[in-house]
């Protein structure tokens, strides 16, 4: 048995993903869902970066699993590259504009919006 919180490349921890939901082992698919996230978000190093670019992943996985390819958040990577991590962190906190976050995160019990709140000014 490979122990996912070892494994470092997204590759492998997507292929993990997608060998887990064709058994029906939800635990491993889970477990690598949430390293992606992890290995995504180690670049940076303030935690509030930190939080937004784990969420970021885990919302691009989700995309990707609901369309069956790969989709990039463009729009908020744009914003925050432009803007800094305070406007999306501030966007992304305000409860009338999470609507399709929310409902695709609220899918996942591995990520709640709490770090990103709890940072919003």
């Amino acid at each position: 048995m490979v122990d996912i919180s070892q494994l470092n490349d997204a590759g492998q921890l997507r292929e993990l993903m997608k060998n887990a939901r064709r058994l029906g082992d939800d635990r491993s698919y889970w477990a690598a869902f949430k390293q992606v996230c992890e290995v995504q978000a180690r670049a940076h190093r303030e935690p509030l970066e930190k939080d937004l670019h784990r969420m970021l992943a885990g919302y691009e996985e989700l995309l990707a699993a609901q369309h069956g390819r790969r989709v990039a958040a463009t729009r908020t990577r744009q914003k925050l590259a432009n803007k800094g991590v305070e406007t999306p962190t501030a966007l992304l906190s305000q409860p009338p504009r999470l609507t399709l976050r929310t409902n695709l995160l609220s899918r996942c019990r591995h990520f709640r919006l709490e770090p990103l709140r709890r940072h919003r000014g």
